[in-house]
């Protein structure tokens, strides 16, 4: 009988200490920041400008205009994806 009446106090004096915030505005909206692509190993990301040449870099450069974007193995693979690319968009 103590036990049970002992049990009871404990749990009603655990449910007092619950504080709920005074302020129930919510959470606060925090925009998903974009992920960044994970190249695969032994590959590159290639950025082309429209000219034809093309950046092996982490990151593009601001003040560069580029057309398109690949991730290839090696330079003559990045051409022939770009090539296509260019074929592709002739046709529009």
């Amino acid at each position: 009988m103590k036990s049970s009446f002992l049990a009871m106090a404990t749990m009603a004096s655990m449910m007092d200490d619950v504080s709920y915030p005074k302020n129930n505005k919510g959470r606060e909206f925090v925009p998903i920041e974009p992920r960044k692509k994970v190249v695969p190993k032994g590959c590159e990301e290639y950025h082309f400008t429209r000219s034809g040449h093309f950046d092996v870099t982490d990151n593009t450069w601001n003040d560069i205009e580029y057309i398109f974007s690949c991730v290839a193995s090696n330079s003559k693979v990045a051409i022939k994806k770009f090539n296509a690319f260019i074929r592709s968009n002739e046709a529009e």
